[in-house]
């Protein structure tokens, strides 16, 4: 055994009989893919309008190509479908030239009217889409010819080219939908313009995708198999890396973290994403505020990071990460259990007595359950009160939280494109990723203000008055910035760790002779 090997033995002597579970399931055998990974969740669409999670939108934007993308060596929005972009009228007015040679995997052209029935779709509150909120700005769309895709906004939109590149505002393909109903995102059925199309999807066990032969970048793709695994089990993923089953992990149990620094394998950097509390604010007790700064108050974030988390995670001291160039975030509130105390006590619950128990809902998922453990014990032992800690899958918690079934929920908010108001603009009143029941007009007027600014000094400014009233009205709890653990076998190059965790899979390569081919 190499030394690089020991401090995970044990570790994979527990991992074993999971991960053998997982390779002797299989129906069928495949024939092995040029490269594997494992989702952090099994996709639950493969329609960019309907998408919401972080696994929807690796496979989304491996098939589909919107007019953008994030480059992830400079996170900054390049050419995609379009290979000319144009921003006039003060950022009001986005004009897309698209690539001649642009097709779907039919062959077919991808044309102007496709973005445009895309768009459209996105943005019809009858499509109900949970990213229509991103989209807010956009007016109209309008393909004046075959080549060119002109979106309109209400205000200007500096980061608009980023946004462009979110995994819902992919093309559509009207007939498509026409011919097959619902079951036009069936493996079967789906066309797709991006660099992979669909080969085979074996339900909680792989999606596999294979190179297009018709995506005008294909000569660059060096992928010509690639097999997204759906496994829910952090240790098994683990497993099936430690035993170079898999080429990336995204997603590692926290107890194994300290274990694998100083791996060469494991890359470790900031996520762009803060882990918090929702409170449902509708809800008595948590209808008073004091209640909820309470509890926000009690909470240890830095032992949660030390001892629960252990995977980079740094307490947070906003909502918005520190990490974005030209802003300066509101700072929250730091622990002070004896503050927390009054608080409670100010609202006619001293030491908890006479408050009801609360549900602390949460996605059924290892991480998430130990650090819901950790907040019940923390509440329960500090300030006396009750928390239940309740975890359901991840539809029906999101069911839970966007009907406001719950008291208190965990929560993780990824960055959309790098701007602060990727974080704030959720919590507007009419937004679908608020799930708090809170809304508040100074709020909505402060992003509304900002966000027809050109000046970025000045609307960094009103952004982070924005930022403070939605910590002290405490319709959240920030927890920890988190950090991102990959895990990237040595023989894949191509791998950049960024901020945003953009790893496009066309920019991925297998050393040559690492197999011994």
């Amino acid at each position: 055994m190499t030394s690089s090997l020991r401090p995970v033995a044990a570790l994979l002597l527990l991992l074993s009989l999971p991960a053998a579970a997982f390779v002797l399931g299989r129906p069928r055998p495949l024939p092995p893919a040029d490269f594997t990974f494992v989702l952090p969740k099994e996709y639950g669409t493969l329609d960019p309008a309907d998408a919401s999670s972080v696994s929807d939108g690796w496979v989304i934007q491996s098939l589909f190509e919107g007019l953008t993308r994030i480059d992830p060596e400079t996170l900054a929005a390049v050419p995609a479908a379009a290979e000319e972009i144009r921003g006039t009228d003060g950022g009001t007015t986005w004009t897309f030239t698209l690539r001649a040679e642009a097709r779907w995997s039919d062959g077919a052209p991808v044309v102007a009217r496709h973005f445009v029935d895309g768009w459209r779709r996105l943005l019809d509150p009858e499509t109900g889409s949970p990213n229509t909120f991103l989209f807010e700005a956009v007016d109209a769309v309008e393909a004046p010819d075959p080549r060119t895709f002109v979106v309109r906004l209400s205000r200007p939109c500096a980061y608009f080219p980023a946004l462009a590149a979110h995994f819902s505002a992919m093309p559509l393909r009207r007939d498509l939908v026409s011919r097959h109903g619902d079951s036009w995102t069936d493996p079967d059925h789906l066309v797709t313009n991006g660099p992979y199309r669909v080969g085979v999807r074996r339900v909680r066990e792989r999606l596999r995708l294979l190179r297009s032969d018709t995506w005008h970048g294909r000569d660059g793709v060096d992928l010509a198999v690639v097999d997204a695994l759906a496994i829910e089990s952090k240790a098994t993923a683990l497993g099936l890396f430690l035993t170079g089953a898999v080429d990336w992990v995204n997603a590692i149990p926290a107890a194994a973290v300290p274990h694998l620094r100083g791996r060469d394998d494991l890359r470790l950097g900031p996520a762009f994403a803060t882990n918090f509390l929702r409170f449902h604010v509708r809800r008595p007790p948590l209808d008073d505020p004091r209640v909820r700064r309470a509890l926000d108050r009690a909470i240890d974030r830095d032992a949660l990071c030390r001892y629960v988390l252990r995977r980079g995670d740094a307490p947070a001291t906003s909502f918005v990460p520190p990490s974005l160039p030209g802003y300066e975030p509101a700072p929250a509130e730091a622990e002070d259990v004896e503050a927390a105390r009054r608080l409670l006590a100010e609202a006619g619950f001293p030491g908890g007595r006479g408050l009801p128990e609360l549900e602390l809902l949460y996605v059924a998922d290892e991480t998430a359950r130990a650090v819901a453990e950790a907040l019940v014990a923390r509440l329960r032992d500090v300030l006396g009160v009750r928390l239940r800690a309740v975890p359901q899958e991840q539809k029906v918690a999101l069911d839970s939280m966007r009907s406001l079934k719950y008291d208190v929920a965990l929560g993780t908010w990824y960055g959309d494109y790098p701007d602060p108001a990727t974080f704030l603009d959720c919590f507007r009143a009419d937004a679908g990723a608020n799930r708090t029941g809170w809304s508040d007009p100074r709020y909505d007027a402060l992003l509304d203000r900002a966000s027809r600014m050109v000046d970025l000094e000045t609307r960094a400014e009103v952004l982070r008055e924005a930022e403070a009233l939605l910590l002290t009205e405490g319709p959240i709890a920030p927890l920890t910035f988190r950090g991102q653990p990959n895990l990237v076998a040595p023989h894949v190059e191509g791998f950049t760790t960024n901020l945003l965790d953009v790893h496009p899979l066309d920019r991925l390569s297998i050393r040559r002779g690492a197999r011994g081919e």
